[in-house]
């Protein structure tokens, strides 16, 4: 117990509990037992040292004389639980909370709009309208050309049975001059069917995309008409 008690005021709280926990162990008396208190809560071990002191008043036998250090060590004892009891009521006790999670980053809505759709590539070309008005005029001038050279046979056959070579009377004239311009409306059908089968043809080649207004405005067709007859001028 003096070694304890040494320890205990040069402040080796630690070592001497362990000297008083060995004399009570052996002794068993109120004593070592209230000396055990002291050093618990000299470590700060409040709970165990009020548990310390309360058992002191179980020790020794009850109706019993015991000498004045047991009943002074009693005394202490239920002081020294007294003042533990203030001191514990007083003491709140810390709680720390965890940290909260840290959330990630609020991301931006993504964007609901739908990208501008590509052009479409485009679509072949058809045929160019230069050949649908090559055609269509080339086959209008083969009918003309058909109802010219009728029109010039009849007139013909009619006015050979009253012409003698190149002599003919004057009730012949009429006949000879439908012959004649039929003969001519026939040469110039055949001359703009032609030409419209040169634009039908020409159609058929030219592109039908940007550069087709090019190539059409690079063609043209001119008809002619001269005292040496009827003619057709194109540039391709």
């Amino acid at each position: 117990m003096k070694a304890g008690d040494g320890k205990l005021a040069a402040g080796d709280a630690a070592g001497a509990l362990a000297d008083f926990e060995g004399a009570d162990r052996i002794m068993g008396v109120p004593s070592t037992r209230e000396a055990v208190c002291r050093a618990e809560e000299r470590l700060g071990r409040l709970l165990a040292a009020r548990d310390t002191c309360r058992s002191v008043r179980d020790l020794g036998m009850a109706g019993t004389p015991e000498p004045p250090a047991f009943a002074e060590a009693r005394e202490r004892a239920a002081a020294r639980v007294l003042e533990l009891d203030a001191r514990l009521a007083s003491l709140r006790p810390e709680v720390k909370e965890p940290p909260l999670p840290q959330r990630p980053p609020a991301q931006p809505p993504a964007s609901h709009v739908a990208p501008a759709p590509e052009p479409a590539p485009a679509a072949p070309g058809g045929v160019s309208p230069l050949a649908w008005v090559g055609l269509v005029v080339g086959v209008a001038c083969l009918v003309t050309v058909a109802v010219a050279v009728s029109i010039a046979t009849d007139r013909a056959s009619a006015v050979k049975g009253l012409c003698a070579g190149t002599a003919c009377p004057p009730e012949a004239s009429d006949d000879l001059d439908r012959a004649l311009v039929a003969s001519h409306a026939s040469t110039a059908g055949f001359v703009l069917a032609g030409a419209g089968l040169v634009a039908t043809v020409v159609g058929f080649a030219l592109p039908t995309d940007g550069g087709a207004a090019e190539h059409e405005a690079a063609v043209r067709l001119r008809l002619e008409l001269s005292p040496r007859g009827l003619g057709l001028r194109g540039a391709f």
